[in-house]
């Protein structure tokens, strides 16, 4: 997400600063990540992300099917089984870091090797995904169709998963298990927060100090839970109506075109709102400074 890697970028704005004889707030928590130092990581990571998930799984197929005369079946077994290695290998990186000994990447207040939400629902996803390729390439003829499903399918499941939680934030409601560092019997936070969590404190190497700064950042600051709370409706209901759109485009123009579709818009659509969620991002921190500045509570007007 791109909301990750916006503190650095108004780092300055986001401080808190005191001294022996000066108390005043004058900036929220700060979270502690870097983008700077982090950059070229994120960089390489995403790149990869985007090349075997999405550029790489097109131009192979369409390469394979059209270019050359090797069995169907065997063009989707070479797709399917490099983006399942690579889909593994994710998780199976995330799986150790949360399980390894001495870890410092497990949800607050949980057991020292506790799988956290992002993990689970990483492996639901996946099993989702894997479902649809095999099915799809059980038939004699591969149903394309089918095949050209699994990005929109994740828009789906992970659109549905982020509306749902905020819902239910918005509602009030307790959550009845824990969701990685929210325990249960908790009010439900906005559905980005616990992914913003758990892939900055595994994925980003952020750890539990991330886990308690981001707590420490959404109980101190309302308009960064609001903030929050906007961008999680912002992507989910963004995430669903992209994939009704794709979905309906998958079954209803020529095939050959709708793999194609099918697994490039999903990703333009993230970029795009990336984009807009970075601009957004900057702006309310910067709203968020000042009103820690002007109103906030422990504030010195003397001062």
């Amino acid at each position: 997400m791109s909301f990750i890697s916006l503190e650095s970028s108004n780092q300055d704005l986001l401080s808190l600063q005191s001294s022996d004889n000066d108390k005043c707030i004058t900036g929220p928590p700060p979270l502690p990540y870097n983008l700077r130092e982090h950059k070229k990581s994120i960089a390489v990571q995403w790149s990869i992300i985007v090349f075997v998930s999405c550029v790489f799984q097109i131009v192979l197929f369409y390469a394979l099917w059209f270019g050359t005369n090797i069995d169907h079946h065997t063009v989707f077994t070479i797709t399917q089984v490099i983006l399942g290695i690579f889909a593994i290998q994710g998780w199976a990186v995330r799986l150790w870091r949360l399980l390894k000994k001495n870890t410092t990447a497990t949800p607050l207040g949980s057991f020292r090797r506790y799988l956290d939400f992002f993990q689970l629902s990483f492996l639901g996803g996946f099993v989702i995904s894997t479902l649809e390729l095999v099915i799809g390439s059980l038939p004699e003829k591969p149903n394309l169709r089918l095949m050209a499903m699994p990005a929109s399918s994740l828009l789906f499941y992970v659109g549905a998963q982020l509306l749902l939680v905020t819902l239910l934030h918005m509602g009030g409601y307790p959550s009845p298990a824990r969701l990685s560092s929210m325990s249960k019997g908790s009010v439900f936070r906005p559905g980005l927060y616990i992914l913003i969590e758990d892939i900055v404190a595994v994925d980003g190497g952020g750890g539990v100090a991330y886990r308690k700064a981001l707590n420490a950042r959404y109980e101190a600051s309302p308009m960064f839970g609001r903030l929050l709370l906007h961008l999680s409706m912002f992507w989910s209901v963004g995430a669903l109506a992209t994939a009704i759109i794709v979905t309906i485009l998958v079954y209803t123009i020529n095939e050959g075109v709708a793999y194609g579709i099918g697994w490039g818009i999903p990703f333009i659509w993230a970029g795009l709102w990336s984009i807009i969620t970075v601009k957004w991002t900057q702006t309310a921190l910067a709203r968020e400074e000042k009103w820690f500045r002007r109103d906030a509570p422990g504030r010195n007007d003397s001062v």
